[in-house]
């Protein structure tokens, strides 16, 4: 059934209003770059409960050749700079992330975080990279 501002055409075809505006060449545009930078987006974001805050035990550096501890100008052994990584409740489930220090630093136990990142080559993993922390209320 064809309505008010519809066209009939004598066998029975309708044709729609066409009289809306068409798209500018800015408009065209606008919508290829939205379209682009959701085809090649890498970000990440998680918002949870901190449940856990953790830090890893500093492991001692050796040198890949001779295996000797590395030690420093005291003699000395090193070691390699902890991990910091809290556990996120969130609905559905709990992911433990990794932290920069600074970050870590922020966090307090129960408060709840939204942690926005973006995928990334860590040790030759693919991971979770954050770098904004923002508090929920």
């Amino acid at each position: 059934m064809a309505k008010e501002n519809d066209l009939i055409v004598d066998d029975g075809v309708e044709l729609k209003d066409m009289s809306k505006p068409l798209l500018t060449m800015e408009d065209v545009h606008a919508e290829i770059a939205r379209i682009q930078a959701l085809q090649t987006t890498n970000s990440v974001r998680v918002a949870g409960i901190v449940r856990a805050l953790n830090v890893s035990n500093p492991k001692q550096r050796f040198d890949k050749q001779t295996k000797e501890p590395i030690l420093d100008e005291a003699g000395q052994p090193m070691f390699w700079a902890p991990y910091y990584y809290a556990t996120i409740a969130f609905q559905g489930g709990e992911l433990d992330i990794n932290l920069k220090e600074d970050m870590f630093n922020e966090l307090v136990l129960g408060k709840r975080y939204l942690f926005e990142g973006c995928k990334g080559l860590s040790f030759g993993k693919v991971q979770d990279q954050f770098h904004s922390v923002t508090v929920l209320i």
